[in-house]
């Protein structure tokens, strides 16, 4: 059996301003919050993780229960 270990572990605001496409009319807006997260996603490509688990309190909810969504496919544009 392979051995498994956390290699990278982060906590990170969200919000539809941290997007640059949605910024519009406020460009500064959260300005340092984008910034901090393109340093985040920097040091988590340097760990060279084979799975990445995003927890999220969006999505499939259930009353007084957890809910796990299994997706074996994500999409995203990596911006340098």
């Amino acid at each position: 059996m392979a051995s498994s270990s956390v290699v990278f572990a982060c906590i990170t605001p969200h919000g539809l301003p941290i997007l640059r496409e949605l910024v519009s009319d406020a460009p500064n807006l959260m300005a340092r919050t984008r910034e901090s997260l393109e340093q985040l996603g920097m040091e988590m490509r340097t760990v060279e993780a084979d799975v990445i688990l995003v927890i999220t309190p969006h999505g499939l909810r259930a009353e007084h229960q957890f809910t796990v969504a299994a997706s074996s496919y994500m999409e995203g544009v990596c911006q340098n």
